[in-house]
């Protein structure tokens, strides 16, 4: 399962090129289609997040759903703010607990940030029932440990509820 931030922070351009602007969702988007594309007989979902989390795919073999709803997904279409890392993370062990096969079960997180609206679970307990459970967990930091500009937010973007 990937577990893939979308909070507003994630439209910092600190990944940018001298030739051009990239956000870190506009990165993040390129490693997970790159990613897809270099596994092709996984079962792979995903649960995005900001302030809350949601499940945009279950575990399935079908990439280019998974990869329309990552095209799908921008910046401020989780209508609540701030970044919930240990939601996230819980939901997609919640989703992963059950399942069987011969292969090996996965977590992959993508933030930029601290979590700091979690309430029903924290980052450290949600990684900690991963490992009780068998799943690994790997986490994947985004952007530079420096000021950095971020753009004007669209608000009128139509949000998940």
């Amino acid at each position: 399962m990937m577990v893939v931030d979308l909070s507003w922070s994630m439209m910092a351009l600190d990944m940018s090129t001298p030739r051009a602007e990239v956000t870190r969702w506009q990165a993040s988007q390129s490693v997970i289609y790159d990613f897809l594309s270099k596994r092709p007989d996984d079962r792979i979902g995903a649960v995005v997040f900001s302030g809350k989390p949601y499940l945009l795919s279950p575990l399935t073999i079908n990439k280019i759903w998974v990869e329309k709803g990552i095209d799908r997904m921008h910046i401020g279409i989780v209508q609540e703010t701030g970044t919930a890392i240990g939601e996230a993370v819980a939901m997609a062990v919640d989703r992963m607990k059950n399942t069987k096969g011969k292969g090996s079960k996965v977590i992959i997180l993508l933030t930029d940030g601290d979590d700091n609206m979690s309430k029903a679970i924290l980052p450290v307990p949600a990684a900690e029932l991963a490992a009780a459970l068998g799943i690994r967990m790997y986490c994947i930091g985004l952007g530079k440990d420096e000021p950095t500009v971020l753009p004007r937010f669209d608000t009128a973007r139509q949000a998940l509820s």
